[in-house]
């Protein structure tokens, strides 16, 4: 940690105990060229979380009283950093020594790009394929659906694989991308602060992808560095909902990012989420419907 940071490091967390350290452990070698500062924001978190934090001396620890989801927590611990570099890394997250470095580097070195991301890999050292393209209104059911995606897996995930940029080598040359998870997403501080941080309305899904389509209007690029490589356990802090949670959760963002789109992309997302709806199992569909059909303008 240092005084005058080039990177801020910002996590957010909520019963991480068992994953946040190790991703803190390794910044170390994996940002060893530049100086950085970790700053934390823990979402009232049941495990031990917070006090595994609070004992570290090198992290500036933030607790919040509630679970506030990723966006508010993410752009609390951003009105805190000191560094013209934001890193917005996940708790489950392993950046081996220099990735960082690199993609500073590599953000430095592109004066077109708002943001940079690496090549995710799977703890077996699959390709994650956490690249994004972003569907239109014909592909929309075969990404969000269930339906669609079972119609998919059918025809061998054609549309998975295009979405995912499953087309690309393994792993693939450096390029703009239309959309990414911020589980790795180092970003320019000043362009962060001038679109505002990510918009409050989304809870845990879509404010990255929303984000990104309003810095994509502005003009600017997002660089995905594939031959910078993480490693990331995806999903750990979903564990604990159960299913159908994490589902409303993602449709209600779904709508809420596509009610930022052109009217026939809208109206196509709003019927994808309700035909899914109607196809859930009863058990859960009323919780499900009662979070996922939230209005738009607030958070699930």
């Amino acid at each position: 940690m240092t005084a005058s940071p080039t990177v801020s490091v910002l996590s957010v967390s909520w019963n991480t105990a068992a994953c946040l350290p190790g991703a803190l452990d390794a910044l170390g070698a994996a940002c060893a060229d530049h100086p950085y500062e970790v700053i934390v924001v823990d979402n009232a978190s049941s495990d031990d979380s917070a006090n595994v934090l609070a004992a570290r001396s090198d992290v500036d620890l933030v607790s919040l009283d509630r679970n506030t989801g990723f966006t508010y927590a993410a752009n609390r611990a951003a009105a805190r950093a000191k560094g013209r570099l934001l890193l917005f890394l996940n708790p489950d997250l392993l950046a081996p020594p220099h990735a960082i470095d690199r993609l500073v580097d590599a953000l430095d070195g592109d004066p077109g790009a708002w943001a940079a991301t690496p090549w995710f890999r799977n703890p077996d050292g699959t390709p994650q394929h956490f690249w994004r393209r972003m569907p239109g209104p014909l592909r929309l059911p075969l990404c969000y659906t269930r339906v669609g995606k079972k119609l998919d897996e059918s025809l061998g995930w054609p549309t998975r694989r295009w979405q995912r940029y499953a087309d690309l080598p393994d792993p693939p040359p450096r390029q703009h991308i239309d959309a990414v998870g911020a589980a790795c997403l180092l970003v320019r501080r000043d362009l962060f602060e001038r679109a505002g941080g990510f918009d409050e309305r989304y809870f845990n899904f879509f404010q990255d992808a929303d984000l990104e389509r309003r810095m994509r209007s502005d003009g600017w690029k997002l660089l995905g560095v594939g031959d910078v490589e993480v490693v990331h356990q995806l999903g750990v802090t979903f564990r604990s909902l159960p299913p159908w949670e994490v589902d409303a959760q993602l449709l209600h963002a779904l709508r809420q990012y596509l009610a930022g789109e052109p009217l026939r992309r809208r109206l196509a997302g709003e019927l994808v989420v309700r035909a899914d709806l109607r196809l859930r199992p009863r058990t859960d569909r009323a919780a499900l419907r009662a979070r996922a059909l939230l209005p738009v303008d607030q958070p699930c």
